[in-house]
C-alpha cells in the first residue's frame, strides 16, 4: 500500500512497479479504450527479465514485444579494456536486433552502449548505424507515444512521495527528461529529485572490492 508519507528512492525495479500500479487492470483498459487507440505494432526489447516493463509496453499499451536472442551489451568488457570481447558481444547483438523494428530498453548503461558506443566499436561495419538509430530509453519511448497521443493515459491516482535518482548513464543518454515527463503523468505522484551525482556503481567500481568504500562513498 502507497500513502502520502512514504518515500522510496527509483531504481529502474521499483520506479515501473510504480507506473504499473498506477495503470490498473489492463483487461479493464482495453475495454475502456476500445481497440481503435490499442496499438498492434511490434518493437524488440533489449533487455531481459523486467517483466513489468513488458506489462507496460505489451498489456497496457498493445505492442507485440519481441525479446530476440541477444548477449551482454559488452559495456563491462570495454570498460575492462577487453576490446575484443566488447567487439564479439555488439557482432553478435548487431546481428540479433537486425530489421526495422524500434529496440526498446530500460537499462540505461545498455542503451548507452548501444546507442553511442557500438558505432565506434564497430567502425565500419555495415549495419550498426542502422541499429543504433533504432535504440530508445523506454521513457523516450512512452513519452514519444503521449507527444503522439498513443499513449494509455488511464492512470490511477498514487498519492506517494518518492525520490527520484537520474543514473549517469540516462543523463548521458538525454533520457532524464523524459523520465520524469512521463512520471508526472501520474496523477498525484510527487517526484522529489535529489542531487545528481554518482550512485556508486560507475560502470563496474561498485562491483570490485578494492573500490568498495569508493562506491559507498
Amino acid at each position: 500500500k502507497i500513502n502520502k508519507a512514504s518515500s522510496a528512492l527509483l531504481g529502474a525495479g521499483l520506479l515501473w512497479t510504480i507506473y504499473a500500479l498506477s495503470m490498473g487492470d489492463a483487461d479493464k483498459v482495453s475495454e475502456q479504450l476500445g481497440e481503435s487507440l490499442m496499438s498492434t505494432a511490434q518493437i524488440i526489447f533489449f533487455l531481459m527479465g523486467a517483466m513489468t516493463i513488458v506489462e507496460v509496453v505489451d498489456a497496457h499499451n498493445g505492442f507485440e514485444v519481441i525479446l530476440p536472442p541477444v548477449v551482454c551489451c559488452g559495456m563491462p568488457a570495454q570498460s575492462q579494456g577487453a576490446r575484443m570481447e566488447a567487439i564479439d558481444a555488439a557482432l553478435a547483438n548487431v546481428q540479433a536486433l537486425a530489421g526495422d523494428l524500434p529496440i526498446v530498453t530500460s537499462a540505461p548503461s545498455c542503451g548507452l552502449m548501444l546507442r553511442e558506443e557500438y558505432p565506434g566499436l564497430l567502425r565500419g561495419f555495415a549495419r550498426v548505424a542502422d541499429v543504433s538509430a533504432r535504440v530508445h530509453d523506454v521513457h523516450e519511448f512512452l513519452w514519444k507515444l503521449h507527444l503522439e497521443k498513443k499513449l494509455n493515459e488511464s492512470f490511477k491516482r498514487l498519492p506517494a512521495s518518492v525520490l527520484f535518482h537520474p543514473p549517469c548513464h540516462l543523463r548521458a543518454m538525454g533520457a532524464d527528461k523524459a523520465a520524469r515527463a512521463v512520471l508526472k503523468l501520474i496523477p498525484s505522484l510527487e517526484l522529489v529529485e535529489i542531487p545528481e551525482r554518482c550512485c556508486g556503481m560507475a560502470g563496474s567500481v561498485g562491483m570490485k572490492a578494492e573500490t568498495y568504500d569508493l562506491s559507498q562513498a
